[in-house]
């Protein structure tokens, strides 16, 4: 008897810790895969020579954080150019923020009479694969000219960052069946996948049809509820695994949309850590200074708040740990960023906010950040 107990003791370990190891999209929970990572392999030049520029100016007296607010928010060059959006107060969530007139979203298909101002700008980069709106939460009466923007710049996916603290106006249906019209367009919330696992959005499935159009658009809507406006959220992973979901989708061509309260902060940290993943992990070297004064030429004050640059950096750096561990791969560097993650960790440590746990009676995969 004594050794049957003791069998069922151990059964039942094991079967624990498999279903730890099923259920957990964690990688660093995943068993130890040592061995050539072909990701990390093919862009190793581009991914430590990016890793490196962050660790070692990160190192200097007063950090990136310092190094970010002397060489980009304290220079004389500006990303303001032309502007009509002060014509256009009641479209604007922030009243002195200006949209960079050679940048911005002209909305198509109007009524005669018709104005096409929206608040978005359209932001690229040389070499990278994708292309970005950058917005702010519309405003109630905006929702039509959101609606119109998505639908006519064949946007697949948006990305949308706001929590309850940020007391904004709910722009979609966000349960499943439920559907409403947004001026002239039809939206209809077809599927609501709530995540199963930590640091993954809720994903909606929307459907966008246009008054007197037969062919309806279908997108995918990402939201993340748990990163308020000036704080961040507890893991960098939500960055890594919302990017993920959008990269699982292979029908993608459009823009990826980002919006946040103001379109600035949050949108401003989601593009710089997916254009560093994106060239990194290709191997093409990032001059991220010069890319964060192309993106700010875009998009004015984009990234405004320097611990947001900062934790951008952090994002991109922790992708790279994940792998270092999970492959046993350049111990160089991963204790390298090991000791970079304590130093921020107690930088923005105090700003980060913890998100409830998941549900657990949803067995559906979540999107994870691993190949």
């Amino acid at each position: 008897m004594s050794r049957m107990l003791k069998k069922n003791k151990r059964t039942t370990r094991a079967r624990s810790k498999t279903s730890k190891n099923e259920n957990s999209m964690d990688e660093d929970d995943a068993p130890a895969a040592p061995g050539k990572d072909p990701m990390m392999a093919y862009g190793e030049k581009a991914i430590r020579l990016t890793a490196n520029w962050i660790i070692k100016t990160n190192a200097a007296p007063g950090g990136l954080a310092d190094w970010y607010a002397k060489q980009i928010l304290d220079s004389k060059e500006s990303s303001k150019s032309e502007s009509i959006s002060a014509n256009f107060a009641a479209k604007n969530r922030m009243a002195d923020l200006p949209c960079i007139e050679t940048t911005r979203i002209k909305l198509k298909h109007l009524a005669d009479g018709q104005k096409d101002y929206i608040h978005a700008n359209l932001v690229k980069t040389i070499y990278a694969e994708r292309t970005y709106i950058a917005t702010q939460h519309p405003l109630e009466s905006t929702f039509e000219d959101f609606w119109r923007m998505v639908f006519y710049e064949n946007v697949d996916t948006i990305i949308a960052v706001f929590a309850q603290e940020d007391d904004l106006p709910l722009y979609f249906p966000n349960e499943a069946g439920k559907f409403g019209n947004y001026g002239k367009f039809f939206v209809n919330n077809r599927k609501v996948t709530q995540p199963t696992v930590k640091y993954t959005p809720v994903i909606h499935q929307i459907e966008i049809l246009p008054e007197g159009c037969s062919n309806s658009r279908i997108i995918t809507l990402l939201h993340y509820a748990y990163w308020p406006k000036n704080q961040f959220p507890v893991s960098p992973r939500i960055v890594m695994k919302t990017l993920r979901c959008v990269k699982s989708d292979k029908t993608t061509n459009g823009p990826l949309l980002i919006h946040c309260s103001n379109g600035l902060n949050r949108v401003g940290c989601f593009i710089l850590s997916d254009l560093m993943f994106d060239l990194a992990f290709r191997n093409i070297d990032t001059d991220i200074p010069k890319m964060v004064k192309s993106l700010r030429a875009q998009r004015f004050n984009l990234l405004s708040n320097k611990l947001h640059f900062v934790y951008s950096c952090f994002v991109f750096l922790d992708y790279v740990r994940i792998r270092c561990k999970k492959y046993n791969v350049f111990p160089d560097l991963l204790k390298e960023i090991n000791e970079f993650e304590v130093t921020i960790n107690k930088e923005i440590g105090l700003l980060c906010v913890k998100e409830p746990p998941p549900q657990k009676n949803n067995t559906k995969k979540d999107c994870t950040i691993d190949e």
